[in-house]
């Protein structure tokens, strides 16, 4: 009895690795990199690769569906945070979240599997051998960090967004834009500086990847998104910093 509840466990344990790495090959940010149809490179200064269409569509609209939920990830910030120092959300503001599959609480069972084989270094020594990502180590010794941002509904007048510069650790950069279907808000497209120069404008656009490759130590590079009109939308984006272990 014992061994036939054994293989019994092993079968389902099987079938469940077996239907994650299916999910996954759906999933996967990288699975039309090497496609023309679908990727755009750029080496105006800084190499960029852009790729539309990234993942499967039903599953994009399924993890879109999913997301998680801007209140969930409010209350979260917010016990970060003492309790004499509130969160105030203007219109505009920007809530963010460094995310893992640890956080499983505010996300769905195929949002933990995007968010746990995107952190992998399955995943990193992918994108390094794809793109040719240049680092010192191998890609064992790359970790991703994810974080989730919303910027928040325009109700009033927009506050224009400076240009920020990316921490001096990371070897790549990468913006995933997660468009809702219902969004029709006009603005919010990525722009991203050289020398404080505007080289490239990237639309808001749904399941658009965009990575800014072997940029370590690059104080020139700044990225900033655009005024955007009033809206009842919020924006989202993912965000992936390729860095390597300490």
């Amino acid at each position: 009895m014992k061994s036939t509840i054994s293989i019994s466990q092993q079968i389902k344990e099987k079938n469940k690795t077996d239907e994650k790495v299916s999910i996954i090959k759906t999933i996967n940010l990288l699975q039309n990199a090497l496609s023309s149809e679908h990727v755009m490179i750029t080496n105006n200064q800084i190499e960029t690769i852009v790729i539309n269409n990234a993942i499967d569509l039903e599953k994009y609209n399924q993890l879109n569906d999913e997301s998680p939920k801007l209140k969930d990830i409010i209350l979260h910030n917010k016990k970060t945070i003492p309790s004499n120092q509130p969160i105030m959300l203007h219109s505009n503001s920007l809530c963010q979240l460094n995310i893992t599959d640890k956080d499983d609480f505010i996300m769905s069972s195929l949002w933990k599997i995007f968010i746990e084989y995107h952190s992998s270094s399955n995943f990193c020594e992918l994108l390094s051998n794809v793109f040719n990502i240049k680092s010192n180590k191998d890609g064992k010794d790359l970790i991703m960090k994810i974080a989730v941002e919303y910027r928040m509904p325009i109700f009033s007048d927009y506050i224009l967004e400076s240009p920020k510069t990316l921490n001096n650790d990371i070897i790549c950069y990468g913006i995933y834009i997660m468009k809702k279907k219902e969004d029709n808000s006009l603005g919010g497209n990525l722009e991203i500086y050289f020398q404080e120069k505007r080289i490239l404008n990237i639309l808001y656009q749904s399941n658009c990847l965009i990575l800014l490759k072997n940029i370590t130590s690059r104080n020139d590079i700044k990225i900033k998104f655009s005024k955007r009109h009033q809206t009842i939308h919020s924006h989202r984006i993912l965000t992936f910093s390729l860095i390597t272990k300490n």
